[in-house]
């Protein structure tokens, strides 16, 4: 089924988790990244194996192998707020951002044509700062990280901080958010979760880059990506 608190709204679309298996065991053997036939993928609809009634703990269950594990997808995840209340946070943030790009424009300009300027690096930087805490105080309302929170899915997994615009919904082809009669909230459906230490020990994936694609306005959708960095041989718990 839909992942718990996830909105309505189309058809419920499958997300896949892929699992590496690392080390075979026993043995105090140093964690190995595993052989492609030893590494287990399984499609699943929503949180089933995620949740607190979840009869497989896919996650914590050490016997399962799934040292590293990313899940992603269209979760269907929407924002608690309004659609006027989300458009007047984003609408400031893509205001402040719209003068970082311009003092950016010019610190290049002024740097090319040999011009002794102020230095903007620390103002541009600041612009940034304010567009994030707006994010954040959005994410705040969003529905995932109120179950995960809660305990009531995804258990286990982590996400990377989220300091780009809600990816849904857009009218395709523009940065115009639903333009139709049913006037949708723009929210955060699209994630990439991840499991940041191996149950057994030994692995640590940790995020590097955690972004959505603005200028892929062929959908609906703005496409998210992520760059990962799994260490071998990392000691810790989860």
């Amino acid at each position: 089924g839909r992942p718990p608190g996830g909105g309505g709204g189309g058809d419920e679309k499958p997300v896949l988790v892929l699992g590496g298996g690392v080390g075979g065991g026993g043995g105090g053997d140093s964690p190995r990244l595993a052989s492609t036939g030893a590494a287990k993928s399984m499609m699943v609809h929503g949180a089933e194996f995620f949740g607190e009634d979840a009869e497989i703990d896919v996650l914590n269950d050490p016997e399962l192998g799934m040292d590293a594990v990313w899940f992603f997808g269209d979760l269907n995840y929407r924002l608690d707020l309004s659609r006027r209340e989300a458009e007047t946070m984003l609408s400031t943030v893509r205001d402040i951002r719209s003068v970082a790009r311009a003092l950016r424009r010019k610190q290049r300009r002024d740097k090319h044509e040999g011009v002794d300027a102020p230095e903007l690096e620390p103002v541009i930087k600041q612009q940034e700062k304010k567009a994030r805490r707006i994010l954040e105080e959005m994410q705040a309302y969003d529905q995932l990280g109120a179950q995960r929170c809660a305990g009531l899915a995804f258990r286990g997994l982590c996400e990377g901080p989220i300091y780009f615009e809600p990816t849904f919904k857009f009218d395709p082809g523009s940065d115009t958010y639903d333009s139709s009669s049913k006037q949708r909230v723009p929210s955060w459906t699209d994630r990439i979760l991840f499991r940041r230490r191996s149950v057994r020990g030994g692995v640590k994936t940790s995020v590097l880059k955690y972004e959505s694609l603005r200028y892929a306005k062929h959908s609906d959708h703005r496409a998210v990506v992520a760059v990962f960095e799994v260490r071998i041989g990392e000691e810790g718990d989860n």
